[in-house]
C-alpha cells in the first residue's frame, strides 16, 4: 500500500511539472531593444574640391649676364657655385681702350665748346662773314696758281723735251746694240767684236734706264701738280660752303649742334667704360662661367649665368578634365620630396592654355610660394594640390555616405534612435572628402555608415 502511495505522488509531481512548463511556454515573449548600427554625425565645417598634379621647382630670376663692350678680360672674380650680392664685381675688361675713348671725347667736346664761344663772339662782332669771304678769295687765288703750275708742267721741257731726248738715245743705242750683235755673229771668235758688243749693251741698258727714270720723274711731276690742283679746288669748295653756311645759316646754332653731338659721344664713351665692368644685378648664385681672364670677348657675349635660389615657383601640370577648374588666384598646397615633413602654401599665378609636349594630355600651371623652406633648389619635384572650390562652415558628410544624383540630390540612411529611414537630401559642393548638405539633414543627426 505504501508503494502505491509513493508512485501516485511521483505521477502527480510529473503532471504538475508538465503543467507549469506549459503555462510558461504559453506566455508572450518580452520585446527586444533594437541595436544601433554604425553611424556618422552630420557636422559643420569646410568642404573643398582640389585638383592635383606633379610639379617641378623653377627659378623666376635667372639671367645670362652679357658684356656691353668687347675686349680682353682682365678679371673674372667668380666660380661656379659662388654666392654673390647685388653690385658685386663679377668680371672686368682691360679698360685702356674705353678710358682712352673717354679722354678723346672729352677733348673733342672742349674744342667744340670753344668753337661755340667763338661763334657767339663773332656773331656779336659781325666779323665772321667778312673773314669767310676772305677765305673764299684766298682759296680762289690758290686754284688759279695751281692751275698755272699744272699747265706749265705739262708744257715744260722737263716733261716733253727731256723725255723725247731720252727716248731718242735709248732707241739709238738699242739700234747700235743690234748692229754689234750682227757683227759678232759674222765673226763669233773675234774678241774685239765681242768687247764692242758688250760695251754697246751697257750703253743701251744705261740709256733705257735713264729714259725710264726721266719718264717716271716727269710723271711724278704731273701727278704732284694734279694733286695740288685738286687740293686747291677742294679748299675753294670748302671756303665757299663755309661762307654760304654763315651767310644763309646760323653759325651759333651749328656750333651748338656740334657741342650736342660731342656730348653724346662722350656719354657713349663713358657708358662703354662702365660696361667694361660686369656687376651682379641681384643676389644669387653663379651657375656658369663661360670665359676666363685673358680671353677676348665681344660685345653682347653671355659671360656669367646667375640665379636667385630664393626666387622659386612650381610649374605643375593638371590633366585635361581638371584644366577648366583651375583659375589664377586659387590657393594651393605643395609637398616636396626633398622636404616631406613640410607643407608649403602657395597661389596660382599663371595658367598656360597649351597642351604640354608629351604623350599624356596635361596642361601647365604656375604656383607662387608663400615661403621657400631651406633645402629646396631649382629642378626638385613637388606634388601640388590646388583648391578649386571651397564652402566654409556648412553642413557636411563624408562623400562615401551620400549617393549623389545628377539632379543635385542624394540618398542617405538616417538612424532615428530606434530605427533607420531613407532620406533624400539636397547636395551642394561635392568635395574630395566631404559633400555639402544644403537641406534634408540637421547638424548632429546620425547617418548610417554601413
Amino acid at each position: 500500500m505504501t508503494r502505491w502511495i509513493i508512485l501516485l505522488v511521483i505521477v502527480l509531481a510529473l503532471i504538475g511539472g508538465a503543467g507549469y512548463l506549459g503555462v510558461r511556454s504559453a506566455r508572450p515573449p518580452a520585446q527586444a531593444t533594437p541595436q544601433a548600427p554604425p553611424t556618422v554625425a552630420v557636422t559643420r565645417g569646410d568642404v573643398q574640391q582640389t585638383v592635383t598634379g606633379p610639379g617641378t621647382l623653377v627659378c623666376t630670376q635667372e639671367s645670362l649676364l652679357e658684356m656691353h663692350v668687347g675686349g680682353r678680360l682682365a678679371e673674372v672674380n667668380v666660380r661656379v657655385g659662388d654666392p654673390v650680392k647685388k653690385g658685386d664685381v663679377l668680371a672686368k675688361l682691360d679698360t685702356w681702350t674705353p678710358e682712352n675713348a673717354v679722354r678723346e671725347a672729352t677733348a673733342k667736346l672742349e674744342q667744340s665748346r670753344f668753337k661755340l664761344q667763338k661763334a657767339k663772339r663773332d656773331a656779336e662782332a659781325g666779323t665772321d662773314l667778312a673773314a669767310a669771304w676772305k677765305n673764299v678769295e684766298a682759296a680762289r687765288l690758290g686754284v688759279i696758281n695751281a692751275q698755272g703750275n699744272y699747265s706749265s708742267t705739262l708744257l715744260g721741257a722737263d716733261v716733253t723735251g727731256d723725255v723725247q731726248m731720252a727716248k731718242f738715245w735709248a732707241d739709238y743705242w738699242a739700234d747700235d746694240l743690234g748692229d754689234k750683235w750682227l757683227a759678232l755673229e759674222d765673226s763669233p771668235n773675234s774678241d774685239s767684236k765681242r768687247i764692242q758688243y758688250e760695251e754697246a749693251g751697257a750703253r743701251s741698258a744705261n740709256a733705257h734706264n735713264r729714259m725710264l727714270q726721266i719718264t717716271q720723274d716727269a710723271q711724278n711731276n704731273v701727278t704732284a701738280v694734279q694733286r695740288s690742283l685738286a687740293a686747291a679746288q677742294q679748299a675753294y669748295l670748302n671756303a665757299v660752303a663755309s661762307y654760304n653756311t654763315l651767310k644763309n645759316g646760323d653759325p651759333v646754332k651749328v656750333a651748338e649742334l656740334e657741342v650736342l653731338q660731342d656730348e653724346i659721344k662722350l656719354t657713349k664713351a663713358q657708358v662703354d667704360l662702365e660696361g667694361a665692368v660686369l656687376t651682379a644685378p641681384f643676389d644669387g648664385v653663379v651657375l656658369e662661367v663661360k670665359a676666363q681672364a685673358g680671353e677676348s670677348v665681344g660685345a653682347g657675349t653671355g659671360l656669367i649665368r646667375l640665379s636667385n635660389p630664393t626666387a622659386l615657383e612650381v610649374k605643375a601640370t593638371v590633366v585635361e578634365e581638371d584644366y577648366p577648374l583651375a583659375q589664377v588666384g586659387q590657393a594651393a598646397e605643395l609637398f616636396f620630396d626633398a622636404r616631406p615633413e613640410a607643407s608649403v602654401q602657395g597661389r596660382v599665378t599663371r595658367i598656360v592654355p597649351e597642351r604640354e609636349a608629351g604623350s599624356s594630355p596635361v596642361y601647365p600651371i604656375y604656383i607662387a610660394l608663400d615661403n621657400v623652406p631651406d633645402g629646396l633648389a631649382e629642378g626638385m619635384t613637388a606634388d601640388a594640390s590646388v583648391i578649386v572650390a571651397l564652402r566654409s562652415n556648412v553642413l557636411r558628410l563624408p562623400r562615401a555616405l551620400v549617393r549623389a544624383r545628377a539632379d543635385g540630390t542624394g540618398q542617405v540612411k538616417v538612424w532615428t534612435g530606434d530605427h533607420t529611414e531613407d532620406r533624400t537630401v539636397k547636395v551642394g559642393l561635392r568635395g574630395n572628402q566631404y559633400v555639402e548638405i544644403q537641406d534634408g539633414l540637421r547638424e548632429g543627426e546620425k547617418v548610417v555608415s554601413k
